[in-house]
This record gives C-alpha cells, structure tokens and sequence, in this order.
C-alpha cells in the first residue's frame, strides 16, 4: 500500500526543504502516467476548461506565420525599413517585424508590407509591454 495522500489545504503557506523536495523528486523518477489519466487530464484543459480560455476570440493562429507568404512579408518590411529599428534606429542585430494593426483583428492586412514595421527585440518587447500595461492585454484584440 501507498503512503496516505496529505490533504492539499495542509501545506498553504508552508514550505518543504530542500531535502524532502530531492526525496519526492527521486520518488517520482520513472513513474508512468497511464493513457486513460493523461486523457482525463487533456479534457479538464481542454477548450473552455483551460484557465487560459479566453471565450474564443483570442486564440492567435499561428499557421500563418509559419509559411512562405510571411517570411516573405517580412523580409519586405525589413528591407523597406533598410533593416533598420525604427523606435531606436538599432541597424541589424536580432530584429522583429511588427504588425500595427492587429493579426486577429485585421486579416486582411497580415501580409500587406505598409502594415509592417521593422524593430529590435528590446523595442518590440518594450512596445508590446507599454501596450499591455495601458489597455490590460487588450492591445492585440482592440487594434
């Protein structure tokens, strides 16, 4: 028989040590989830369940990013900006192609080179975070 299971509100607040943590690690090295638990699991997380749901309307399809037509927008969008930033003015380095208007929102538009926009990867992070901060997330589906 196994060890009886400790209910979960026990350890609110608590911590293990690094010890016991090493333990319950070794004790679950090679243990094997069985078909029937993972597809219990897939369904909990699965469509509305996920904690991640977001109605729908948010799930940012990414085929399309993986194709030739985008590569191919991309590479146009950095060469009308001569590979260069155009927040930092950063020439070359890690870039990204930005969309201004929204991929979901404006599908149309994804692979129109005047809705593109040449930055760096610290400029591209920075704008995606001024725009999460002011509108809440709602920057990609707003736009």
């Amino acid at each position: 028989m196994g060890t009886p299971r400790i209910p979960t509100r026990y350890w609110l607040g608590k911590t293990r040590s690094v010890e016991t943590n090493k333990k319950i690690s070794q004790s679950m090295m090679g243990h094997k989830i069985s078909e029937a638990t993972k597809s219990r699991i897939r369904e909990k997380l699965l469509g509305e369940n996920n904690p991640n749901w977001k109605g729908g309307l948010y799930s940012r399809p990414l085929n399309g990013c993986k194709g030739s037509t985008y590569r191919n927008w991309r590479k146009d969008v950095f060469k009308r900006d001569d590979f260069t930033c155009q927040m930092c003015e950063q020439v070359g380095g890690k870039l990204h192609a930005h969309h201004i208007k929204s991929w979901i929102k404006h599908p149309k538009l994804r692979f129109d080179v005047t809705n593109g926009l040449t930055l760096c990867e610290k400029c591209h992070k920075n704008l995606h975070s001024l725009y999460s901060r002011i509108n809440r997330g709602a920057y990609h589906r707003n736009s």
